[in-house]
């Protein structure tokens, strides 16, 4: 795309947010609707109740009875005690607009000299530092609790496998700008994407967008989890001829949460297992992070930082991943039951309930209510 196009669009995309008000500037992402007979079993697990003990009226009390609405209510830009969350168009018309002004400078530049100095400008090392950071802390915990999975839900050469695949993920960020030769728009992109290439390359790739857009390492945790997930997805691992016994528990599980759509529960086109099993890893690897960075932290601090895990997410009603066909649950069931309802998120928030009315487990087994 040229750059005096890019230049127009940055123009534009500042002139529609400033006339369509803030929902619209929220996501530029389309809705792709869930069936309807799905839709009307999850809104009914998505009910609220009453948490008691927590008090409802304080941050944590509003969050452990509606993890969604609390989380969609809060004001940007979104702040915890390690950053910000910003909406997602804020850092795109950030990103095009120092675009704009380096064209603007130096209107001599090839489109290479432009694009380089953008990547220079927007992958900063303390950027990339903090990325970098997030990628490997994912790494290492999913790793770990690959490993710490018993042989009966996982044999040793389903975990050297599933670990195997986590190694092979390489982390593709400029400077240079040609590292995204193929893909120059992820430059001003408010995305993060994993990827198998044609030639069987894992690979992670950061819109520049997204490194301004979020500086919550929780946030970081969530999203690079989330990504990271999909190289061991039921699907994702079926197609690498990893077929865990545990994999088939837990698609037997999200369906019974109404997570996924008997329907759509299969490896084919349109499947829903694959995003629903990534944001229940990333919701655990997420928890996990709170409780051993957080601990200082007060109730609402916690509860903010929880927040944070997605509340880029609320905008998003059912989209297609970044170059995938695969699609996104809704935010009420994301956010309000995925992660919302997850026993680790309510433990290190000191929910009142810590089960509110099942949840998945890595053994394929629902936690029931106590």
């Amino acid at each position: 795309m040229g750059f005096s196009l890019l230049l127009l669009l940055g123009i534009g995309l500042h002139w529609s947010l400033k006339n369509r008000g803030p929902a619209a500037a929220a996501s530029s992402l389309t809705a792709t609707p869930l069936a309807a007979s799905s839709r009307q079993s999850l809104s009914k697990s998505e009910k609220p109740h009453r948490e008691g003990t927590s008090g409802p009226r304080t941050l944590r009390g509003k969050y452990c009875e509606n993890a969604h609405g609390t989380t969609c209510s809060t004001q940007w830009p979104s702040r915890d005690p390690t950053g910000r969350v910003l909406a997602d168009a804020a850092g795109e018309v950030l990103a095009l607009r120092q675009l704009r002004d380096l064209i603007r400078i130096h209107p001599t530049w090839s489109t290479a000299q432009i694009e380089e100095r953008l990547a220079e400008k927007l992958y900063t090392p303390a950027r990339k530092k903090l990325i970098q950071n997030a990628f490997d802390w994912v790494i290492k915990h999913l790793s770990e609790e690959i490993s710490s999975r018993p042989a009966t839900l996982l044999s040793d050469g389903e975990k050297r496998q599933l670990m195997e695949r986590l190694a092979r993920i390489q982390l593709e960020m400029p400077p240079p700008a040609s590292v995204y030769a193929d893909a120059p728009d992820l430059l001003t992109k408010n995305t993060v994407y994993y990827e198998r290439t044609s030639s069987g390359e894992l690979r992670l790739r950061v819109g520049g967008a997204y490194l301004i857009n979020a500086t919550s390492w929780y946030n970081l945790i969530f999203t690079f989890g989330h990504e990271i997930s999909h190289s061991i997805d039921p699907c994702e691992a079926r197609q690498a001829g990893i077929v865990p016994t545990i994999y088939q528990n837990l698609t037997q599980c999200f369906v019974s949460m109404g997570w996924v759509d008997s329907r759509h529960a299969a490896c084919e086109k349109g499947e829903q297992v694959s995003e629903v099993f990534a944001d229940w890893v990333a919701t655990e690897l997420a928890a996990k992070a709170l409780e051993e960075s957080g601990r200082s932290y007060s109730a609402s601090e916690k509860t903010q930082s929880a927040i944070n895990f997605a509340r880029d997410l609320c905008a998003q009603t059912s989209s297609p991943d970044y170059l995938k066909s695969f699609t996104h649950q809704l935010p009420q069931v994301r956010i309000g039951s995925i992660i919302g309802q997850s026993p680790s998120v309510r433990k290190v928030l000191g929910c009142a309930r810590p089960v509110v009315r099942g949840y998945c487990n890595w053994n394929g087994d629902k936690e029931r209510t106590p």
